[in-house]
């Protein structure tokens, strides 16, 4: 890859200050009502990006993360020009296209062939070359019925379609999306994955900022985290994908309120750091958990023989959740496990046959340790968020407890594994099955 910077940001900072500010005349200037209508901090100001740095080299495709209000878009306007930084310097080497907006850069009153021909990149080009991309952009956007409508009549998803084949369809050197990959239908976003491939091997620079956490993880080559205007952490995106996760629903409570200083205490041990194999434990034992008073989830243990403290691709790990009963009421347990992107993709079931063991139906009032053990060599290398299910008799969902506690699972191969496997596998699963192959 070309080590020549893409894109600079030296010291970027943003400071939005409130609309009220300044004396400003609005409808309800002198309302006698006006106190309750203007907010308590009319006079604030907002810092969106607080002095920021980072380099993009040419050829990468980088991520930016963050929850709303993180500075995402801030960012990537000042970057396209839209918006002028309060202070520091952004560097572009090369033309520079963007989609940040739901039809940003198209006329309302415009037809999508008209808006898609007075778009900058294609002026200054021949009349062969114009329609070679005019026709390349109106097939990939698949709105080919609707190209004569004036756009101001499309939906969203249309308008962002036109969009993304716009902007990635013309000579640029530099492109700026701002939460477009969840656009469309299945095949739609497919197309879209594959065109930034085909765009970063062409050495294109890529700037995604996107919530849309596996798509990050699994299309860019760096990625970036912004908390509150403040770059936190800049690396290889899962990496940074499962800091983010982590950060964003493990992270302690602050204490912000003295009273309710028990039921504050009371949660932060939901948010308590990463599960060890030294067996520790989560304690759920928040009134809220009692799920109407049938059952009580008292705390989930998980544990595994790695020597390290954090779980190993080679490590069979025992799943312990600790409840107590306490009605007859016909209730059943179930283990749901999550990727970093949120997608529930393996369910776990207690009273599944034919491999139940002794799991019936527990009716009795009592206190309850559900087990299992997870076969070594299963997970692939990741992340993954576990949620607790309660079903009723009729198999109707009571009640979810959301993502209680993680699972970090560190890459390895067995001692006697040869295939210098690079440890890059893609999905959630990597279980080891026993292969055979002839020669014919």
């Amino acid at each position: 890859m070309n080590n020549e910077f893409a894109v600079k940001v030296e010291n970027l900072s943003k400071v939005f200050t409130n609309s009220y500010v300044g004396g400003n005349n609005h409808f309800f200037e002198n309302s006698t009502h006006r106190q309750s209508i203007l907010p308590a901090d009319a006079n604030s100001k907002l810092m969106a990006l607080n002095n920021i740095s980072f380099e993009i080299k040419k050829g990468e495709i980088v991520g930016v993360i963050g929850e709303n209000g993180s500075g995402k878009s801030t960012l990537l306007k000042i970057m396209a020009g839209i918006t002028k930084p309060t202070s520091g310097k952004v560097f572009l080497r090369g033309k520079v296209t963007s989609i940040l907006d739901i039809g940003s850069g198209f006329h309302p009153d415009l037809s999508g062939r008209d808006n898609i021909l007075l778009s900058d990149g294609l002026l200054n080009k021949s009349p062969d070359q114009i329609q070679k991309a005019f026709n390349e952009i109106v097939e990939f956007s698949g709105i080919a019925a609707f190209i004569d409508l004036p756009v101001k009549h499309y939906s969203s998803g249309m308008f962002m379609r036109l969009a993304f084949a716009s902007a990635t369809h013309i000579d640029a050197d530099i492109i700026l999306l701002d939460e477009v990959i969840s656009v469309g239908d299945i095949e739609f976003r497919e197309k879209c994955n594959k065109r930034i491939q085909d765009l970063k091997n062409s050495g294109k620079t890529i700037i995604l900022a996107s919530h849309e956490l596996s798509a990050v993880a699994n299309l860019c080559t760096s990625c970036i985290i912004l908390n509150k205007g403040l770059l936190n952490n800049a690396g290889e995106p899962k990496l940074m994908v499962e800091e983010y996760v982590i950060n964003k629903l493990y992270a302690p409570v602050a204490d912000n309120k003295e009273e309710d200083n028990q039921n504050i205490e009371i949660s932060k041990q939901i948010n308590i750091p990463e599960i060890t194999n030294r067996f520790n434990r989560i304690s759920l034992a928040d009134k809220d958990q009692l799920f109407k008073n049938i059952v009580w989830i008292e705390a989930i243990e998980i544990a595994s023989d790695s020597s390290s403290d954090n779980y190993k691709m080679t490590d069979a790990i025992t799943l312990k959740i600790v409840y107590t009963k306490h009605s007859e009421e016909y209730t059943r347990i179930s283990v749901h496990i999550n990727d970093t992107g949120g997608y529930t993709f393996m369910g776990l079931s207690p009273y599944r046959l034919p491999f139940n063991g002794n799991c019936t139906d527990d009716v009795l009032p009592g206190k309850y340790t559900l087990s299992t053990i997870i076969p070594a060599n299963f997970f692939n290398a990741g992340l993954f968020t576990v949620d607790i299910i309660l079903v009723n008799k009729d198999e109707e969902v009571l009640t979810v407890l959301e993502k209680v506690c993680y699972l970090r699972i560190q890459f390895a191969i067995t001692e006697i594994d040869n295939s210098n496997y690079s440890g890059k596998f893609p999905g959630p699963l990597m279980p080891a099955f026993q292969w055979s192959i002839h020669r014919e």
